[in-house]
């Protein structure tokens, strides 16, 4: 997707300088940082995985907030491949979560962070030297949490805290607090040790056994040890997914699959077998066509958990025993890819990421120790799921009949009827005319109503900056879902490159500008109404996909588009409204990052589209009529004007070059390049077609006429006729000759 931090430059009071002195605190040198975004509420956003320092992930952050979802950090030392227990380098912390629990106010040993939501919501962080002594670890963190009455669930190495600076958003926003903050340039800055936090609580000491040496011959185990099956957070995850993201089984379309293949993805997340079936059978098994019964279910379950990798869609070999660490992880890796022949590129399965071939091996070629991993995959040493192809086709499943890997995800939206005041009157105060809001709100219902069909035009909105169109946007890319919006800039769309038109439903263009104006317009023509479209990306494979593109585009100019005389492609509304009050924003947007695009998805998804005609022309407005003149140069504006009333040297089928110059006011004979722009407006305005050599005058002479009525049927007749009706006219009109 596009990103850019000119996108989100939306007041939310997000405390950076707290952010960073409470990263400054936790992380020590070496640390890798591993960000978690993880929806407060139910649909809204997605869970993502990031790694990167504060600067570099900013931009995500902030998304991710607007999205209505919670930031993050896992508080231990990772290697920054991943957030599971294999990925932890050292424990650097003890941390508790007091949820409903007041805040102490004597401690045993002074925390070196305190972090609250409110005065019941706390986290307390003790800093330790780093310690790769786990199971003591493990321990102390449970013991702490048993001794001060905080969550005890809260003990596993990969966990990840909240961070203070951000909001915290599952009911009213609230920021969460950096309340204390040791200050690590003060002379007695120290890290505890773990004995000291054990001394000092008071808390049981066991004997700390060495870690047993996994043999190389070994059964497979699985990716989460027994101890560490069914954390609340991994149930949570579990849950989230078989709600918003998990494909559904179809008889007949390898349900069977499709069923091992969500419960491989429960026990992945670190669910058990049992854990995994009661699940299915709450949140996924009723919307299978048909459900399962129970017995069959659990079946599948148990195939899933007994053979992970075995007999999926695509895949070109069985599950393994015997396999080293390394091996095991590289084959927990390429099952989380597939490779796409016509594209030449790995997909990551979970986000659709797209790596070449170069991006796959530096990055994992660690797991066949500096072996060519490209070479293994080729000569089927190393199994990954191969396709023809790619396809974008929403609401099918994940592996489609015909070879091909659908990179469409679900947006994870879940409409609810709710009050829906709020956008209607912003709507209102956009377009006052009832007839045209009547009109966006059809095209924008479509969209929710039938994803992934084509609308054959687009819809621009103009208007000053400062009155909230971009509300819009973001309200349909929350209902469409982030996965299947692109915000291209404009340099991307007049790019020969359109990365920008992959993996998208709709397509919002925030700020169209008025420059290249007719070379966009020519761009834009197929992609709006062609069935297919062409993916050319730098360095990559052309390939094709199915045409699912929609566009919302804004601008505050009145000129952004050269629109042509005939145009059926645009959809242009003018807003005549005014920046209103900052009370008013702070609603609209409260109501964005609520439930309202909930709400809102619910009422478009219930709207009446019986008089909206997405495959036929777009309205002729206004707005668009004042767009198209106020596109033109001088010359164009008159001749535009003449067409307009069918006055000469426009009142036959066809015209000559010279007539339509003498048509022109004495002082307009001397622009520079007129006989170009007189060109430009007959091909472009008119779409007329130049008929050349034609014997006019009774033969005396041969001219080159201009078919701008009735194309195809002039196109048709001979030189000879066309001259005949020519002169035809012209002595029924001799005054005009």
């Amino acid at each position: 997707m596009t990103s850019s931090s000119q996108q989100y430059k939306v007041n939310l009071p997000i405390d950076w300088e707290m952010v960073r002195l409470f990263l400054r605190l936790l992380m020590d040198e070496g640390h890798s940082f591993c960000w978690q975004i993880l929806p407060d509420k139910p649909g809204r956003g997605f869970p993502k995985i990031l790694f990167g320092d504060l600067e570099t992930v900013r931009d995500e952050l902030i998304k991710a907030q607007l999205q209505g979802c919670g930031i993050f950090l896992t508080v231990n030392r990772t290697n920054g491949r991943g957030r599971k227990r294999k990925n932890i380098l050292a424990a650097t912390a003890v941390f508790v979560d007091g949820d409903n629990l007041p805040l102490p106010k004597h401690w045993p040993l002074e925390p070196h962070i305190l972090v609250q939501r409110d005065e019941n919501h706390w986290h307390a962080y003790w800093l330790i030297e780093p310690s790769t002594d786990f199971e003591l670890w493990t321990q102390i963190q449970k013991q702490l949490a048993q001794r001060l009455g905080t969550d005890p669930t809260v003990s596993d190495l990969p966990r990840v805290m909240r961070v203070p600076g951000f909001l915290h958003q599952k009911k009213e926003p609230v920021l969460v607090v950096l309340v204390h903050a040791a200050d690590p340039e003060a002379s007695n800055f120290r890290r505890y040790t773990l004995q000291e936090l054990q001394d000092a609580f008071q808390l049981k000491s066991t004997e700390s056994k060495p870690p047993r040496r996994k043999s190389r011959a070994a059964k497979r185990e699985p990716q989460h040890s027994p101890g560490l099956l069914d954390l609340p957070e991994d149930i949570k995850e579990a849950t989230r997914y078989l709600k918003t993201k998990a494909p559904i089984a179809v008889e007949g379309e390898h349900g069977d699959a499709t069923t091992i293949q969500v419960a491989a993805r429960l026990k992945d997340l670190g669910v058990s077998q049992e854990s995994a079936l009661t699940l299915m059978r709450k949140h996924w098994n009723d919307r299978c066509e048909p459900s399962w019964t129970d017995a069959d279910l659990a079946e599948k379950v148990k195939n899933a958990f007994t053979y992970l990798h075995e007999n999926l869609p695509g895949c070109d070999s069985s599950a393994r025993t015997g396999l080293t660490e390394d091996e095991d992880e590289l084959t927990a890796v390429l099952d989380s890819w597939v490779w796409a022949v016509d594209a030449k590129c790995f997909v990551r399965r979970s986000d659709c990421a797209m790596w070449d071939r170069d991006q796959f091996e530096s990055n994992f070629s660690y797991l066949v120790q500096g072996r060519s991993l490209w070479n293994r995959i080729i000569k089927g040493k190393t199994a990954i799921r191969r396709f023809e192809g790619l396809a974008y086709r929403p609401g099918e499943p994940e592996f489609l009949d015909d070879g091909r890997y659908n990179i469409w995800r679900s947006s994870g939206m879940t409409p609810q009827p709710g009050d829906v005041e709020t956008f209607l009157r912003h709507m209102q105060y956009l377009i006052p005319d009832q007839k045209e809001r009547d009109f966006v709100l059809d095209y924008l219902a479509y969209l929710v109503q039938f994803p992934g069909q084509k609308i054959h035009f687009a819809l621009v909105l103009q208007g000053i900056q400062g009155t909230g169109k971009s509300f819009l946007g973001q309200l349909m890319e929350d209902i469409i879902g982030e996965g299947n919006t692109n915000r291209p800039s404009n340099e991307e769309l007049h790019s020969p490159w359109t990365t920008w038109q992959r993996q998208a439903q709709l397509v919002i263009v925030e700020e169209l500008m008025s420059y290249g104006r007719q070379e966009l317009i020519n761009k834009l023509k197929p992609v709006i109404t062609d069935e297919t479209i062409q993916i050319q990306e730098k360095y990559r494979n052309t390939y094709t996909l199915d045409n699912c593109l929609n566009f919302l585009m804004f601008t505050n100019y009145k000129d952004a588009l050269k629109i042509e005389r005939n145009d059926r492609r645009f959809f242009v509304v003018f807003s005549p409204a005014r920046p209103n009050s900052k009370e008013y924003y702070i609603d609209l947007f409260k109501f964005l990052r609520g439930d309202g695009p909930a709400y809102v998805a619910h009422w478009l998804g219930q709207r009446d589209l019986s008089s909206f005609h997405p495959k036929g022309v777009a309205p002729l407005t206004a707005a668009k009529l004042e767009m198209r003149q106020a596109a033109m140069d001088e010359v164009h504006q008159v001749l535009s004007e003449l067409v307009d009333n069918s006055a000469h040297p426009f009142q036959f089928d066809l015209v000559e070059m010279n007539g339509v110059e003498r048509s022109l006011p004495d002082r307009l004979k001397k622009v520079r390049n007129l006989n170009g722009k007189l060109t430009d407006f007959l091909k472009e305005q008119l779409q007329a077609v130049k008929l050349t050599q034609i014997p006019v005058d009774q033969g005396r002479r041969k001219a080159n006429l201009w078919a701008w009525k009735k194309q195809e049927m002039w196109e048709t007749l001979s030189k000879a006729e066309i001259g005949r009706q020519y002169d035809a006219w012209l002595n029924k009109n001799d005054e005009l000759s």
